[in-house]
């Protein structure tokens, strides 16, 4: 029903009638574009350099497959983002075991754990503005707790990795398609090798990371995400041609306990198939990508990205400004 005011005391009503498929629709194309946005791309001539010199990485690859949209604002765009406290202890972690190792091949023997936990807390004072203050003490006492205990069980591991590759960046291309990753550890022995990477998070919760590629209808329909990054570890070390050893081992390390007080590292090895579903994968997405396939977005209620689009729309089109001749000259 729809009221129209003639003037401030009289009004005026009338009946306008929809035929339901026609609301029924209309309401469809306004749920189909809230539940999947789509970005407003810039003219070609604003992207190609930035996608001529774009490589592919295994975080990259994750965000392009879990939404377009986060990928388009996050890798290509690369609009900053505050650092998010579980983000911000991992690096922590992070930068902590590769000053461990460092220190390791340095001195020919292992350093002992108030070295570990010195280079933790360094770790922690540079990445503080990703912490509120009870997040930032929280943080630390747990790195406090746990690394000692994590050292303590690899301590005879560690104590035979002799020649060890940290923070091993490998570029590379697979077909047209440039490649690169870094891999926090490459333990070397002989000319075969094992590609590990630290994960800071609860083990019980990366179970489901781990689990293999499962396609349905010739489609990919579920994946680990720590399974993808080391199936991707394994195609780059296999096409890099850089190197005179094989990586043949690719092991997820979980720097915390599991509910038994455990610290469990998962090895995972990969079949012909996995690592051809893989390449094709990565070779599609790189084209989705060039062809900028950036909608629609995963539309998911906790997807940052999908919510902003929602929220904004950008005029791409350059405004017409007149210029001061026009100004002067009506």
């Amino acid at each position: 029903m729809l009221q129209v005011l003639q003037d401030a005391e009289k009004a005026e009503t009338f009946r306008i009638s929809i035929e339901t498929p026609a609301l029924i629709a209309a309401e469809a194309r306004v749920w189909e574009a809230a539940a999947a946005p789509a970005p407003a791309i810039p003219e070609e001539d604003m992207l190609a350099p930035i996608l001529k010199e774009f490589e592919l990485s295994p975080t990259a690859m994750q965000n392009y497959l879990k939404c377009r949209l986060s990928f388009y604002y996050r890798n290509i765009l690369r609009i900053p983002q505050s650092r998010s406290e579980y983000a911000s202890f991992g690096s922590a972690v992070h930068d902590a075991l590769n000053a461990f190792f460092t220190g390791f091949s340095r001195e020919q023997r292992l350093p002992d754990p108030g070295y570990l936990l010195e280079h933790f807390k360094k770790g922690m004072l540079r990445y503080r503005d990703g912490f509120t203050e009870a997040g930032f003490e929280r943080r630390l006492k747990q790195g406090e707790d746990l690394l000692p205990d994590y050292l303590e069980a690899r301590k005879e591991s560690f104590g035979l990795e002799t020649r060890t590759l940290l923070e091993y960046q490998v570029r590379t291309r697979l077909g047209d398609a440039p490649i690169t990753g870094k891999m926090d550890k490459v333990v070397i022995d002989g000319h075969s090798a094992r590609v590990c990477d630290y994960k800071t998070g609860d083990p019980s919760k990366g179970k489901d990371k781990l689990k293999p590629l499962k396609i349905a209808d010739g489609e990919w329909h579920t994946w680990g995400e720590y399974w993808l990054q080391l199936a991707f570890y394994q195609i780059l070390t296999r096409h890099s041609g850089e190197t005179a050893w094989q990586a043949d081992t690719f092991e997820i390390d979980f720097v915390q306990p599991d509910a038994r007080g455990n610290y469990p590292a998962a090895r995972l090895n990969f079949t012909h198939a996995d690592i051809e579903a893989v390449e094709t994968k990565i070779r599609e997405v790189y084209a989705a990508i060039q062809r900028r396939e950036f909608a629609p977005g995963c539309g998911k209620n906790d997807c940052e990205w999908c919510k902003f689009a929602r929220q904004y729309r950008f005029d791409t089109a350059p405004a017409e400004v007149e210029t001061e001749e026009e100004l002067n000259n009506p």
